[in-house]
């Protein structure tokens, strides 16, 4: 990997990636290391619960302005090579998260708990 690449692995309930980063071009390298398919959103916000949130605890995307919105992937399938996307991320707070629906209960993976604060500086 080179300079500017970052790994970020996605897990059952979890996001692991560094919790501060440069700001600028980066290319993330998303792993799906859980058992089940998860998903990567980026968003500039102070926080998840500053986010306008459903029931489920998923993010309302829709709502947002789309200039705050980095990366929206598709879904990661478990046990797939890892994904390499260009992000440009500009000085400020961000959040990570998994913003699909569990299998199991009707709450949603960031709802449960997969999210990750992230300074850019």
């Amino acid at each position: 990997m080179g300079v500017s690449d970052v790994l970020v692995s996605l897990v059952e309930w979890d996001i692991v990636a560094p919790a501060t980063l440069d700001a600028g071009t980066l290319t993330l390298a998303v792993e799906n290391d859980g058992s089940m398919n998860h998903q990567l959103t980026i968003v500039a916000a102070e926080s998840y619960e500053s986010l306008p949130l459903r029931d489920d605890g998923s993010v309302k995307i829709e709502e947002l302005d789309s200039s705050r919105v980095a990366v929206a992937t598709e879904p990661l399938f478990a046990g797939f090579p890892a994904e390499t996307f260009a992000v440009d991320l500009e000085p400020g707070t961000y959040v990570f998260f998994c913003n699909l629906q569990s299998e199991f209960t009707n709450e949603s993976h960031v709802g449960v708990g997969q999210r990750l604060k992230v300074a850019v500086g």
